[in-house]
């Protein structure tokens, strides 16, 4: 069986984008500071987050969602070669069709940096009060802080799309967030916990 860091020695060989250590080990106290017991991940790429998260502590459950078949189906040997089929559901579709059955403590979002708004506006009315969102690569590799490294169109639109994301999900009323450079840039947005009347 592969150990943790040969998964993730494997998936830098072959150029699979996943967390940053730092990012990773961010991520992994952070579940466990806040007691996070249900995750919902966007972008599971060949598992290496989820399977992180479920180490974090025996009474989390992730939902991961991943649009590639190919890379599906690597994410699901791996979860079962490190025995967390029963902390992770590994789904093969479009995120944007799922329908949420329950309610999380903490959306992660890794997926296509195009469609981060998309993603946090779908899935944050299905996180409890005072939940979390985590959204990884604001940093974008040094472009979102320095446009002017960009030199195609097409990343430049991309960034730009980061950028405008960013600004969105820093001033949106009903989460407190926080930008953290770690990794390739966090954004940490807390859900303020509503009172009925």
């Amino acid at each position: 069986m592969k150990t943790i860091k040969e998964l993730h020695d494997d998936a830098i060989a072959r150029e699979i984008p996943i967390m940053k250590d730092d990012g990773i080990a961010y991520l992994y106290d952070f579940l466990q500071k806040h007691n996070i017991k249900n995750v919902l991940e966007i972008g599971s790429a060949i598992g290496f987050s989820s399977i992180c998260m479920a180490m974090s502590k025996d009474d989390i459950h992730i939902t991961t969602i991943e649009k590639d078949e190919e890379r599906y189906q690597e994410a699901i040997q791996n979860i079962k070669d490190f025995g967390k089929e029963n902390q992770i559901t590994c789904l093969n579709m479009d995120a944007l069709e799922y329908v949420p059955d329950r309610l999380y403590d903490l959306l992660f979002i890794d997926a296509a940096k195009s469609s981060n708004g998309r993603f946090f506006d779908r899935f944050t009315p299905y996180l409890i009060n005072g939940g979390y969102v985590i959204v990884d690569n604001m940093y974008f590799y040094g472009f979102v802080d320095d446009i002017g490294q960009v030199r195609t169109k097409n990343l430049r639109q991309l960034v730009q799309k980061i950028q405008k994301f960013k600004t969105y999900i820093m001033e949106y009323p009903d989460y407190e967030s926080t930008y953290l450079q770690t990794g390739d840039g966090i954004i940490i947005a807390q859900k303020k916990v509503s009172v009925e009347e």
